[in-house]
């Protein structure tokens, strides 16, 4: 009888239980495009958060990164549990190795890549909201 009750609570507790991981985005990287590694990191930020699960890690090198779809409507979709974390150069091992002054990472709605700094009127139509 404990066998079965151990095996019940196991079986349902499984469901909820996943690995953690750290899920890796590099614009750049030439590798498989899957998140596993730097080498390996996803090029697109988006497909990275979709591929997330609650207590992954989103580890971001420095670069800009748009949502895809060219819509105005495209964005980043987040969900719960998930961290995302910017700042690296694509070689850290470890959150603290991070440098986000150095190695700055920006979300950027611009997808046309045409906005003037500072000027928040011209070539806003094609920016994601």
């Amino acid at each position: 009888m404990k066998q079965s009750l151990l095996f019940c609570l196991l079986f349902a507790l499984g469901g909820s239980l996943t690995a953690q991981q750290t899920i890796y985005v590099k614009s750049d990287a030439a590798g498989a495009n899957n998140g596993s590694s730097w080498q390996d990191a996803f090029t697109n930020l988006r497909e990275a958060l979709v591929g997330a699960n609650p207590g992954d890690q989103v580890w971001v090198a420095a670069g800009t990164y748009k949502p895809t779809g060219g819509a105005a409507n495209a964005s980043f979709g987040m969900q719960a549990g998930v961290a995302l974390y910017g700042g690296f150069n694509g070689t850290e091992n470890t959150l603290a190795a991070r440098n986000p002054a150095t190695n700055v990472t920006i979300l950027s709605g611009d997808l046309a890549g045409d906005d003037i700094v500072g000027n928040f009127a011209t070539n806003r139509a094609d920016n994601s909201v």
